[in-house]
Parts: structure tokens; C-alpha cells; sequence
């Protein structure tokens, strides 16, 4: 949530003091079954992990074998060298630390953006696999692309350009002049594409007096799925009290629009949970 707010709000600070502000929002492929594990290696020794965690780490890589079996034959057993396992309690971690050595050495080509205080912020702000550029010039964010996409290639790894976006604001007004490019491909448009980010939608308008309407229409669309399950009531209401309605607030977490329904239970029909 921190993370959202933050690009937003630098997002509609550049709009006021009509400056320019380049944002791009990067997706990888295949983020977890693409690392290979010897970058993990190499993000183990980079931040100084105990010799004797790193080869406990590795170790249990090394056992990582697979293969693949069809109707008349079967291949023999292989050993991993790319990927960490879904579900795995050190995977996120393990995917972090490796991530950022590729983050660190991408940020050594720019600087970013100054803010009123005198302060940088990041050129880059990430959280997992979704990557958000941000910086003032076009040469900038150009460079910064470009670095990123080498080490992604060197790590084996790729981007999803399809998946990404990218926002050009000249003077504080969208402006489609820039056109920026990963993985030779260019990166659509949010005027084109809009996209969606740990849970706020970015569109052309740039703007909240949208997104309670949204937020309203996607609570009610979620409680008549939980109504049309085949759930007892009481598991029911269970879904609707403990993931609907904290998801809610959640999202309105990210609007600070004043809403014409203040909580969210008053858009739903109280008959639809009254009979439990």
C-alpha cells in the first residue's frame, strides 16, 4: 500500500507543479521459474550470508531434479539450474535477494527524481517481480531501460513488454511523444492499456473520482459470486466478513476521494446475508 501511494502521490505532484515525470511500470516473465540459481548463488555471497547458510541453501538446489514422462518413454532425471519453488517458505526471500543485486547494479546509471526538500528518491521502486521506473527526462529513463534489460538478459531472464506500461507527463499534461522500448519491443501506453498495480488502477484520466465507483461495483460483483457458491450460509458469511470486506477497506485505502457510500457493507443487499 505504501508503495502504491508513494508513485501515486509523486504521480499527481508532478501534475500540480506542472513538471515532467516519466513512469514505467516493468512485468517479468515467468518471474519465480526463471531464476537461476546461480544468481541466487551469487546474491548469497553479495550480501554477505554465512558460508554455512549459503551451502544449506544450495545444497538443497542441488536435490531440485526433474523429468518428464510420456506414453512410451520416460526421460531420464535432470537437474534444475533455473527456478525456486512455489510455496516454499525462502523462496520470497531467496527471489528478493536475487532481484535486487539486478535493481542495485540498474540504479548506478541514473539519479532520481529531486524532490522539493532537496531529497532523491529511487529511480526505482519494486516490490516482487513488478518493477516502477521513475525519473524526470526521457534520456533518463532511456539509459535506465536499457541497463535493466542488459542485466535481465545476463541473468537469463526476460521481461514481458506486453505486460508493462509506461506514462509520459511534459509540463504536467500527458504527452505520447515518448515512446519507450524492453526487450526490443515498445512498451504500451496507459491511454491504450490501462493498467493495474498492487491494487490501484492507473488510466488515462490520472484521477480517484473514478475509482469509488469501481471499488463499489467490484464489492458487489464479489458478494454475489460468494452468494451463487455452494457454501453452507454460515461459510458464507465467513468469506464475506474475513476476504470481501477487509479487501474493501483496502482499496479504499488507496482513494482518498471522498465516496458517496462511506463503508462498504451499504452497497450490499441485506437480504443476500440476513437468512444466516
Amino acid at each position: 500500500m505504501e508503495h502504491a501511494s508513494m508513485i501515486w502521490e509523486q504521480i499527481q505532484t508532478t501534475k500540480r507543479e506542472k513538471k515532467d515525470l516519466h513512469v514505467v511500470w516493468l512485468d517479468l516473465a515467468n518471474a519465480y521459474g526463471s531464476v537461476p540459481h546461480q544468481l541466487i548463488a551469487f546474491a548469497l555471497d553479495f550480501f554477505y550470508i554465512p558460508e554455512h547458510i549459503k551451502a544449506m541453501v544450495m545444497s538443497y538446489f542441488q536435490d531440485l531434479h526433474m523429468c518428464f514422462t510420456l506414453q512410451k518413454f520416460t526421460t531420464n532425471w535432470q537437474q534444475l539450474e533455473v527456478g525456486i519453488a512455489m510455496g516454499c517458505s525462502i523462496s520470497p526471500i531467496l527471489f528478493v535477494a536475487a532481484f535486487k543485486v539486478i535493481l542495485i547494479g540498474a540504479r548506478q546509471v541514473v539519479g532520481g527524481v529531486r524532490m522539493s526538500a532537496g531529497r532523491r528518491l529511487p529511480p526505482q521502486r519494486s516490490y516482487m517481480d513488478d518493477i516502477t521506473c521513475l525519473l524526470r527526462t526521457t534520456p533518463c529513463m532511456s539509459r535506465l531501460l536499457k541497463r535493466l534489460d542488459e542485466l535481465i538478459s545476463w541473468a537469463r531472464m526476460k521481461f514481458k513488454p506486453c505486460k508493462s506500461r509506461s506514462l509520459s507527463l511534459r509540463k504536467g499534461v500527458w504527452n505520447d511523444r515518448a515512446i519507450f522500448t524492453i526487450s526490443g519491443e515498445n512498451i504500451p501506453l496507459i491511454v491504450d492499456q490501462p493498467i493495474r498495480r498492487l491494487g490501484r488502477q492507473y488510466t488515462s484520466s490520472l484521477s480517484d473520482k473514478e475509482m469509488g465507483k469501481a471499488i463499489l461495483q467490484q464489492l458487489s460483483a464479489g458478494l454475489s459470486r460468494i452468494d451463487a457458491s455452494q457454501l453452507p450460509g454460515k461459510h458464507k458469511v465467513w468469506c464475506y466478513h474475513f476476504t470481501l470486506y477487509p479487501r474493501g477497506w483496502h482499496f479504499v485505502g488507496f482513494t482518498p476521494v471522498v465516496m458517496e457510500v462511506e463503508d462498504p457493507r451499504s452497497v450490499f443487499p441485506r437480504s443476500d446475508i440476513s437468512p444466516f
